[in-house]
């Protein structure tokens, strides 16, 4: 998709009922890791600066796309709100979490007080919303991804479709915190820093009509061993060694 040029204000028709119910089957939905890009190029100069990431969600549809929520540098393991074209109050959530050598980040994008994020009459160039994304460093957030200098390797099996792309967790929920659909939050390496997202859409039908309230995704990757734990295990090989050489 070409750059758009498509005012936010004006693509995103605010909706005229709240309150709504999911009405439609879960089971349409679906997950990818290739979706429109606003910049027209592909997960650019996803790199940090030290101060936060880029995380948010866009949204599409043929007539062409806009930027729904905004996180630009959020400090991750802190819950911040999001800008939101629509004026609705919006929230993104990080964790981050090591256990011994695994390192877990999760990140929360939902919207306040158990309203959808895409209600019903929201729109881009007065269609309805078909694509929401979810996003961490990538083509329509390119600002920062997650720069770990501690990063050895992803914990997550590589995509067979994608080399280089890896298949981290990822969860759609309703306005009440519900799951909807549990999917995959697609993560690479983008220009030295960690990069991911994901690309919902149910066949062209109305996103509207699923009552999507935010959604949870989960990376967790391999950390290089602490000096002290190297200290260790360079001991442990100078152990076995010894022993070696006494049989």
């Amino acid at each position: 998709m070409k750059q758009n040029q498509i005012s936010i204000k004006h693509a995103l028709i605010p909706a005229l009922i709240a309150g709504l119910t999911s009405t439609a089957s879960a089971g349409v939905l679906n997950n990818s890791p290739f979706g429109p890009s606003l910049h027209n190029t592909n997960n650019p100069f996803a790199t940090v600066d030290g101060t936060g990431v880029h995380a948010g969600n866009a949204v599409f549809n043929d007539a062409g796309g806009a930027i729904l929520n905004d996180a630009d540098l959020h400090t991750l393991g802190t819950s911040e709100s999001m800008s939101n074209a629509l004026e609705r109050d919006s929230t993104i959530s990080s964790t981050v979490t090591t256990v011994g050598n695994v390192r877990t980040i999760t990140l929360e994008w939902s919207t306040d007080g158990g309203a959808a994020m895409i209600q019903p009459g929201d729109g881009v160039g007065e269609l309805p919303i078909t694509t929401l994304s979810f996003e961490l460093g990538t083509q329509n957030f390119p600002n920062a991804g997650v720069n770990d200098p501690d990063f050895l390797a992803f914990n997550h099996s590589e995509d067979g479709d994608n080399p280089g792309t890896f298949l981290a967790d990822f969860d759609l929920l309703d306005a009440d915190g519900d799951l909807i659909f549990a999917g995959n939050f697609f993560v690479d390496i983008a220009s030295g820093a960690i990069a991911g997202r994901t690309f919902i859409s149910a066949g062209g039908a109305d996103l509207a009509d699923f009552n999507i309230g935010g959604g949870v995704a989960t990376m967790s990757y391999t950390i290089i061993p602490a000096p002290g734990a190297l200290a260790l295990l360079g001991m442990a090989g100078l152990a076995g060694a010894t022993r070696r050489r006494r049989h």
